[in-house]
């Protein structure tokens, strides 16, 4: 009897300790939340889960944000680029000030950074009374875009960018352009063809550090008939802020390839603050961008995957960046091996698979639920050097 009651007794124990050992298992293992460090795992799919580790997320921590603040100081006269037309069709989360040019030229206060978050100077001779102003706007951390003849005040208010020997202007033509950032080829393709329907265009004529050029071609000067080259799209940063400048405007001619370019220009001013922290972010600990996607999403929209080839084993760093006004965004990274891993949120984060294999991985953003059509967001893809 004593032999059995120990045994039972033995028994018993080993079925207590089994089940705390499930317990442990329960409560301890990783979740798909902030991680400090430490290593999360998100199946999705009902598939194997990927080791993540949590580098950044805004989502738990970052209060909802008031929409940017977008003004488009309006021509006088003949309106050659019309932003503010763009800006109505692409929807309610692109309302705008429209501000006439006579009262900037009356208040140039009107151009502050306490008002506004993205200014649209559009073409228009003039504007030398607030060219102080359009420096400070950006300097202070505002987001500038401004097309051909406002290269004027440009080139005053950031004289250090401008490169003389690319000055120029050109005739009436088409332009076959060269996309030059892979981001931007991505979306509308390695060329592009640009419509100028009127003579006396201007080159946008800036180089130097701290500029990129998005687009660039050969194009005929004005009278002389002159070939040439120059950028026709780019964009520099100064101060906290940034500028983008382009030869080519909003203009009733546009060509479908030239209005997707366009709306991708919106995008980028939109998000320019958003992807400028998140770069830093991958950029943290010896990492650099090798991918980079900028997009929009719209109700009822099929998710959208991107792909990146990874060449040897090494950490990689997924970043999705989107401000936080309402939008709920599902992020999903699988691994060539089928391994996934889901996180969803309302507002940026930066993920790292520490250890990731060589072949295909992709990236999936889906809308959960968004604040507006057309709503801007970046992904950016890292590997450590």
């Amino acid at each position: 009897m004593s032999t059995l009651r120990a045994t039972a007794i033995n028994v018993l124990t080993g079925a207590l300790l089994a089940g705390c050992l499930v317990l442990v298992f329960v409560y301890d293992r990783p979740k798909a939340g902030p991680g400090d460090g430490n290593t999360a795992g998100g199946g999705a799919g009902g598939g194997q889960s990927l080791v993540v580790r949590f580098v950044r997320e805004d989502s738990t921590t970052q209060k909802q944000k008031k929409r940017l603040r977008l003004a488009v100081v309006a021509p006088v006269g003949p309106t050659w680029d019309d932003m503010g037309k763009l800006l109505r069709e692409m929807g309610e989360g692109y309302q705008f000030n429209e501000i006439e040019e006579k009262q900037l030229t009356k208040d140039p206060g009107l151009l502050d950074r306490s008002r506004f978050d993205v200014v649209f100077l559009t073409c228009q001779n003039g504007g030398k009374e607030y060219t102080k102003q359009v420096f400070d706007f950006v300097n202070e951390g505002g987001v500038l875009y401004a097309s051909d003849h406002r290269f004027t005040v440009l080139s005053q208010a950031f004289p250090d960018f401008v490169e003389r020997s690319l000055i120029g202007v050109g005739s009436a033509q088409v332009v076959s352009a060269e996309v030059m950032e892979p981001e931007l080829r991505e979306a509308l393709g390695k060329t592009i063809e640009l419509r100028f329907d009127q003579s006396g265009w201007i080159a946008a004529a800036f180089a130097g550090k701290g500029v990129t050029t998005l687009a660039q071609g050969y194009y005929h000067k004005f009278q002389s008939n002159e070939e040439a080259w120059a950028p026709l799209l780019v964009k520099f940063q100064v101060g906290k802020g940034t500028v983008l400048f382009t030869s080519f405007h909003n203009e009733k001619i546009n060509s479908q390839t030239a209005q997707k370019l366009l709306q991708h220009l919106v995008f980028r001013l939109m998000t320019a603050e958003t992807d400028a922290h998140v770069n830093a972010s991958i950029q943290e600990g010896g990492f650099s961008t090798k991918r980079s996607n900028l997009l929009g999403m719209v109700h009822k929209n099929p998710p959208v995957t991107k792909t990146y080839r990874n060449e040897k084993v090494r950490p990689l760093r997924f970043a999705l960046g989107f401000r936080n006004e309402g939008a709920r965004l599902t992020f999903t990274i699988r691994s060539p091996d089928g391994k996934s891993f889901l996180w969803e949120g309302n507002s940026t984060v930066v993920l790292e698979v520490p250890q990731a294999g060589v072949g295909e991985w992709s990236y999936t953003v889906t809308a959960e639920s968004l604040p507006y059509d057309n709503f801007p967001f970046t992904v950016r893809v890292g590997v450590r050097n």
